[in-house]
């Protein structure tokens, strides 16, 4: 089966590891066509939430912070 693709045979290993190569080229701008697209959008998507993601931070930290000093008592 798949070994039998690897094994050397007289006249037909030159050709094969071309093959392999143009295989190699073909899936790289296969996969970089498919993937360049999807992170592009992702980044996009993740700058548009920056400014919400900031606000629930700084409400988070306020009750975060506001809780702690409720709980450490008068100094």
């Amino acid at each position: 089966m798949v070994f039998n693709f690897f094994k050397k045979r007289k006249g037909a290993s030159e050709w094969s590891s071309i093959y392999m190569l143009v295989v190699v080229v073909i899936g790289v701008i296969l996969l970089v066509t498919l993937v360049k697209p999807a992170l592009k959008q992702a980044g996009q998507a993740a700058s548009a939430n920056t400014e919400e993601a900031k606000s629930f931070a700084a409400i988070g930290s306020y009750f975060l912070f506001k809780a702690r000093a409720a709980s450490d008592g008068p100094c």
